[in-house]
């Protein structure tokens, strides 16, 4: 019997939840385990790749850990999930505001993880008026 989408969903939200400490600790096993096969990570400054072995190889190479996730907000409904946080970086120190957005796998594991960041506009345009 397979479990009800609010069961799958609720499970999902604490494998993200899970997925953020263990990148953060650099635990490679206990993040994989929340991966589904043919996950693809595409979280531009964090981590990019398909393929639980693609990901976890390249998981890997960033352990120990370089930044440490706070979530300030996770919106979930059937297999999607967002996530709003800040990840604040040890080299060189800094704190980056993002938005995940994560599909699950019919088992509730991570199939998708896409990361949104801010555009600091730091320019004098006028939007587009010469």
């Amino acid at each position: 019997m397979k479990p009800s989408t609010a069961a799958l969903t609720a499970a999902g939200v604490d494998h993200i939840k899970l997925a953020y400490h263990y990148a953060d600790t650099g635990d490679i096993d206990g993040y994989g385990s929340l991966l589904d096969t043919n996950v693809e990570i595409d979280a531009p400054g964090f981590l990019r790749g398909r393929g639980r072995t693609q990901v976890l190889d390249r998981a890997a190479q960033l352990a120990p850990r370089q930044n440490q996730h706070h979530i300030h907000d996770i919106i979930a409904d059937r297999h999607r999930v967002a996530v709003v946080g800040t990840a604040y970086t040890r080299h060189p120190a800094a704190a980056v505001e993002f938005t995940d957005v994560f599909t699950l796998s019919s088992d509730g594991l991570i199939l998708r993880q896409r990361r949104y960041l801010p555009v600091n506009d730091t320019s004098t345009s006028t939007h587009g008026e010469e």
